[in-house]
């Protein structure tokens, strides 16, 4: 787990485990005793060991950029051990993807462009394209991309179900005019000071070769 202060010390409170193998990167904010994840990894990602860090009962918050299995499949341990958290999700991915939270409480994004999360406002962009539901989450000057653009002008498959090239073309689009400094995506490494020219270079090659 690496301390995002270590490339930005803004980011203090904030860490990121690199995803290995099918497992998607996880990023975390650990404020007081309330812990924050961005995505959950795939399955076998141990989120226990980073809440019991925190404190015995943290309060634990979850923001699902996607539904995808790589990126959702470390509820399946918190739900085994019976911790509970607050999921925050799209609900078009629930329906499509989640299948783990059909029968479960969450917080349905799709209707929301803010939320507030230990006292800290959360800007939600709907970006669909990788899937439908997908999301990308803005904090600060600090944008979370899921698996809609990462470094160097790489972006999501759309031929996935319910993937769609023209609609991911028109999400980067928009993303492009936003004003944000770090870009932190679901694969690859975080892009530090530099995030608008990654954009637009994802939205640069999608448009010449998609």
């Amino acid at each position: 787990m690496i301390n995002l202060a270590d490339f930005d010390k803004r980011l203090k409170d904030w860490y990121y485990v690199e995803g290995r193998n099918f497992s998607s990167n996880i990023y975390i904010r650990i404020k007081d005793n309330d812990i924050l994840f961005i995505d959950t990894g795939g399955p076998g990602t141990n989120l226990l060991k980073y809440i019991e860090s925190v404190s015995d009962k943290p309060r634990i918050s979850i923001i699902l950029t996607h539904g995808h299995w790589d990126h959702t499949g470390g509820l399946i341990e918190l739900y085994n051990k019976g911790i509970e958290a607050d999921i925050y999700v799209h609900r078009d991915d629930v329906e499509f993807y989640v299948s783990i939270l059909r029968d479960k409480p969450f917080i349905d994004l799709s209707n929301m462009e803010r939320i507030f999360i230990y006292g800290d406002e959360y800007k939600v962009i709907h970006t669909p394209g990788h899937t439908p539901g997908s999301i990308c989450i803005i904090w600060d000057n600090n944008i979370f991309t899921g698996d809609t653009v990462f470094r160097d002008g790489w972006f999501g498959r759309t031929d996935f179900p319910g993937g769609s090239s023209d609609t991911l073309k028109r999400s980067i689009s928009e993303l492009r005019k936003i004003n944000v400094e770090n870009l932190f995506p679901g694969h690859m490494t975080p892009v530090i000071g530099d995030a608008k020219k990654h954009i637009q270079l994802a939205y640069d090659y999608i448009m010449a070769y998609l």
